[in-house]
């Protein structure tokens, strides 16, 4: 059995989607960490049965990532999912985690890293939306690619439409490449 710790900020449909994938396995989903203490991501937490941890950011970034690693230390989990965790992860937290923090990205990267990928990627008239799952690293967006899935533009008549289907992608490839690496026997850390 491997242990797998999520990161998020706010609605969680990630987290969920990622929760209820590690149940259909031997695996464990150990905790939900949040920085944004009225986050969605609780409530789903909560009535799935998932124990919750907030780090205090208000405090100061470096108290709240001292507090961070500190908390991921004593977890030591398997891997580390970022599922829309508004926050940059510091160098000491990566090197520590090294090839065990993943990630989803709204966007093909390296087009659109960082915020607003959805909409920044269909204002573009970029032919082809869709998501990168890939491992962090100390940049923003900038880790070794593990999977892309897309599709071609013509397909959504809208924003809208497109945010759904990359939602749609996100809640289908995200936790099954998740579920696919905590599978895989030997130190997890070194996978990258």
């Amino acid at each position: 059995m491997a242990e797998l710790v999520v990161l998020a900020s706010g609605s969680g449909s990630n987290f969920e989607a990622i929760a209820r994938r590690v149940r259909t396995t031997h695996h464990r989903l150990t905790a939900l960490i949040t920085n944004t203490p009225d986050a969605y991501a609780i409530r789903r937490a909560e009535s799935i049965g998932v124990p919750w941890i907030v780090v205090d950011y208000a405090s100061g970034r470096s108290a709240a990532e001292a507090q961070l690693l500190d908390l991921l230390t004593t977890l030591d989990p398997d891997l580390i999912a970022l599922a829309g965790f508004m926050k940059v992860l510091p160098p000491p937290i990566v090197d520590a985690f090294a090839s065990a923090i993943y990630n989803i990205h709204p966007s093909l990267l390296p087009d659109f890293a960082g915020l607003n990928a959805i909409e920044r990627s269909w204002n573009s008239g970029a032919s082809r939306l869709g998501i990168t799952i890939h491992y962090v690293d100390a940049g923003i967006d900038t880790g070794t690619v593990i999977e892309q899935h897309s599709f071609a533009r013509e397909e959504v008549s809208s924003l809208e439409e497109a945010e759904a289907r990359i939602h749609a992608l996100e809640h289908s490839h995200y936790p099954r490449v998740l579920c696919e690496a905590l599978d895989r026997p030997g130190d997890r850390r070194s996978a990258m």
